[in-house]
């Protein structure tokens, strides 16, 4: 079954695509996020190209943290905006969750910045027992304390130095 030749998928199909298991398919319906374009002869839920679009924006928005009210909500907007109706609400909506939007890729790349460093700190080779990590310990009004850790050795043993420093930038990888 086809509609303007593009293809009608099935629940699982939809499920498939999207990484996403069926129930949530069906969960997205009983919330009144989602529903099937159409049924087939034999009453199978069929999607079309924009109930598609529709499930992969509401598993975005689950990503990004919005409880399904809220998208259901947001989504309302968007239908009533489609109409020309409430336009100033949507674009107020829109704004707001772009700023939301913003400020968490913004917390996630803090944390990816971490990661990477903490990555980097612990895959370095350790030759010959020497080496130095730079580990940003705390980020309050613009100044960074940096632990610096070196560890060389000593007369068969390793010994481990441990210094502090501050420094008046802040750190991208700390919340302040």
């Amino acid at each position: 079954m086809e509609r303007k030749g593009a293809q009608l998928l099935k629940i699982g199909e939809l499920a498939q695509l999207m990484g996403v298991e069926e129930q949530t398919i069906r969960n997205y319906e009983q919330q009144g996020l989602l529903r099937p374009l159409t049924h087939s002869e034999a009453g199978h839920r069929l999607y079309g190209q924009e109930e598609v679009a529709r499930a992969q924006f509401i598993k975005r928005a689950k990503l990004a943290g919005l409880p399904l009210a809220e998208v259901k909500e947001l989504l309302a907007l968007v239908a009533q905006g489609e109409r020309g109706e409430n336009i100033p609400r949507l674009k107020e909506v829109l704004e707001e969750k772009l700023r939301e939007t913003d400020r968490r890729m913004e917390e996630l790349t803090a944390f990816r910045d971490s990661l990477l460093h903490y990555r980097w700190c612990f895959g370095q080779e350790e030759d010959e027992g020497y080496w130095l990590r730079l580990v940003p310990v705390a980020c309050c009004k613009g100044i960074t304390l940096v632990s610096q850790v070196y560890n060389y050795p000593y007369k068969g043993k390793n010994i481990r130095d441990i210094q502090l420093f501050a420094f008046d930038i802040p750190y991208r990888g700390m919340v302040s």
